[in-house]
């Protein structure tokens, strides 16, 4: 795996795993399972920016910058709706 391949599966796993985690705190700001609902959310985060990194993997880099785009938009859309 080049240089390349390991920063777009960074950018595709990690965005969804800080939008899980602050939508944990969103959820559950004081309670005794934030932790619990952070690492619920920043995994199912994870899983979603793999499958999506693994369904792109090939393709051009604009749609891989469309689908960052997307995921960010998607996460940022649902913290606003949880609040």
């Amino acid at each position: 795996m080049n240089k390349e391949e390991q920063n777009w599966r960074a950018v595709f796993v990690i965005i969804p795993i800080i939008l899980g985690y602050n939508l944990a705190n969103v959820i559950a700001p004081e309670d005794n399972k934030e932790f619990l609902y952070a690492a619920l959310f920043g995994g199912a985060g994870a899983l979603i920016g793999a499958g999506v990194y693994y369904l792109i993997k090939e393709k051009s880099k604009k749609l891989k910058i469309a689908s960052a785009v997307g995921l960010f938009t998607i996460g940022v859309l649902a913290l606003y709706l949880a609040v």
